[in-house]
């Protein structure tokens, strides 16, 4: 008897965590690649950019009338949250996590609006009341003009040719608000790299700390052109054209 118990206590524990890592269909629906998100009057805004990417991006929040410094945007589809951060020094701070649904319509209440989603805050420090209540935030589609790869996360650049790669995700301890990638060269021995999108389509790349390249860059969708100012990477190359990596 006791046996069978455990074992129906177990099966229990093992549905519920099975059940709490679905992610519900209508994510599927509402979340996209390359898109804006904002409340009705702007004091909720940030961008999700990089083909594959529709969880994670970049943006502010008006708090108190008052624009904020640049955040982080991470959108958990498992656990149906969205996790607001701000730098401070080095280190990140939660400021607001707020509960993510869908809005429902139809006759029955089984349809989704697709460009829509209902927040509800439930850890916030930020005394505005705004945010102390539920609100509504609205998808937009970005114009390919506003697509800058500095604001890309969770993509991987490449230069097949030269072996060379960026990667705009990593561990916990990397800092998405400086824009400081991680990348290497496939050579011998293996060159480790710091890839920096800097304003102004600009970027500079470091080896071992030391400056070893400079110069500007031109986006377009899954391609990246990076033109040389200084370049200590590659011998007489004015130009690279990375693209985006897909999975196959």
């Amino acid at each position: 008897m006791k046996r069978r118990l455990t074992i129906f206590l177990s099966m229990i524990v093992f549905l519920f965590t099975l059940t709490a890592c679905v992610v519900p269909w209508w994510f599927d629906v509402v979340l996209k690649e390359n898109v804006s998100w904002s409340s009705e009057n702007g004091e909720f805004y940030f961008e999700i950019q990089g083909t594959g990417n529709k969880w994670e991006g970049f943006g502010y929040l008006m708090i108190n009338g008052e624009k904020s410094d640049e955040l982080f945007f991470d959108i958990h589809p498992p656990t149906q949250k969205i996790i607001v951060r701000k730098k401070v020094d080095s280190k990140y701070e939660t400021i607001l996590t707020a509960h993510i649904s869908s809005i429902k319509t139809g006759r029955f209440r089984q349809g989704v609006i697709s460009n829509r989603m209902e927040l509800e805050p439930w850890s916030n420090d930020l005394g505005d009341d705004f945010f102390n209540e539920p609100f509504e935030i609205t998808r937009t589609d970005l114009e390919p003009s506003q697509l800058n790869a500095r604001n890309y996360y969770s993509v991987t650049w490449i230069n097949f040719e030269r072996k060379f790669s960026i990667y705009t995700y990593g561990s916990d301890e990397i800092d998405p608000l400086s824009r400081i990638w991680n990348g290497h060269i496939e050579r011998e021995p293996k060159e480790l790299i710091k890839f920096h999108f800097k304003t102004d389509d600009k970027f500079e790349i470091y080896r071992e700390n030391i400056l070893v390249a400079k110069g500007s860059y031109i986006t377009n969708k899954d391609e990246l052109k990076l033109i040389f100012e200084m370049n200590g990477l590659f011998s007489n190359q004015e130009e690279i054209m990375m693209v985006i990596k897909h999975d196959i």
